[in-house]
């Protein structure tokens, strides 16, 4: 038993002792090198701005110059032929495209055409407007004070004046006369009594 301890001992005595990690030695870090900021060039700048004023000038020149109306197209409309709405929108052919006001010609459209509940105009390119149109649905017909006979919306939108053939093809509103209709307004009504004429 004694002679097993002593082996033992002997054994731990040999052990060898964990190996130490050799660190790898580390670059030097690169000096850092101060450059001076270049000085203002007015003349580079000056340059600059005027390459990029005409790179916009050209691009914008070249669209009005070859980006013109050319085709007007209508849809929707069957009230109005496509010429009626051609000449209320005002755009000719000729005008660029750049400088085509699609408000004011859709604010020209409803003005002029009573018919006509709402306006879009689209473009495509290179050389076509298009006119999108969506028209009033005419339901009512009723009298004025002066016996004339006037067409409505269901809005109470009036939209023409009509003879009296014509309004009895629409529904008739009784019991009230117009009172002084105005074409695209909404129609004002004065009572009259029921024995009247």
């Amino acid at each position: 038993r004694a002679a097993k301890i002593k082996a033992m001992k002997q054994q731990v005595g040999k052990t060898t002792a964990p190996k130490r990690r050799v660190s790898k030695p580390r670059r030097p870090s690169q000096p850092i090198v101060y450059t001076a900021p270049k000085t203002f060039n007015a003349h580079r700048l000056m340059l600059q701005l005027v390459t990029i004023t005409a790179v916009v000038l050209a691009a914008v020149i070249g669209l009005s110059v070859f980006f013109k109306v050319e085709i007007i197209e209508v849809s929707g409309a069957s009230v109005y032929d496509v010429w009626t709405v051609r000449e209320a929108s005002g755009i000719e052919k000729g005008t660029s495209l750049l400088t085509l006001g699609k408000a004011e010609a859709c604010g020209r459209i409803t003005e002029a055409l009573p018919y006509v509940k709402i306006v879009r105009i689209g473009v495509t390119l290179p050389n076509t407007v298009n006119i999108y149109i969506e028209e009033l649905d005419v339901v009512y017909a009723a009298q004025d004070s002066k016996d004339g006979w006037w067409l409505l919306t269901s809005e109470g939108r009036v939209v023409e004046k009509t003879s009296a053939s014509h309004a009895q093809k629409q529904t008739l509103l009784k019991g009230f006369r117009l009172e002084a209709p105005v074409v695209g307004e909404t129609a004002k009504a004065q009572e009259i009594s029921p024995d009247a004429t």
